[in-house]
């Protein structure tokens, strides 16, 4: 399976979840814009925007999917507090960002 594929086929898992909780929605829009704004800088780095250090700081992606989805969601649905759809919601929403321009390893 492709990496486009893969995407296509997460996001529609993604989407069920999103039923649950819209504010993922308005989490995976703030992530492709963020994505188009420096799909073409050389210096980015996705872990950064993910956890929000260095060139990322004030971005923090990860603390929203803390937020919606998860053990610690604030959701009252407990399909959104399981584990599985962390993992899920976690590894779409972090493969929308580009891939790191930088050279060498992420700080």
């Amino acid at each position: 399976m492709n990496k486009q594929s893969n995407i296509k086929n997460q996001r529609t898992k993604f989407l069920r979840y999103a039923e649950l909780e819209p504010e993922l929605l308005e989490l995976e829009a703030a992530i492709l814009e963020y994505t188009m704004q420096n799909q073409h800088n050389h210096n980015f780095c996705a872990n950064a925007a993910w956890y929000g250090y260095g060139s990322g700081a004030g971005i923090h992606f990860k603390k929203g999917v803390v937020q919606l989805v998860g053990w610690r969601a604030k959701s009252d649905h407990a399909k959104m507090k399981t584990q599985t759809a962390y993992t899920l919601v976690y590894k779409y929403l972090y493969s929308l960002l580009p891939d790191c321009g930088h050279d060498g390893m992420c700080r």
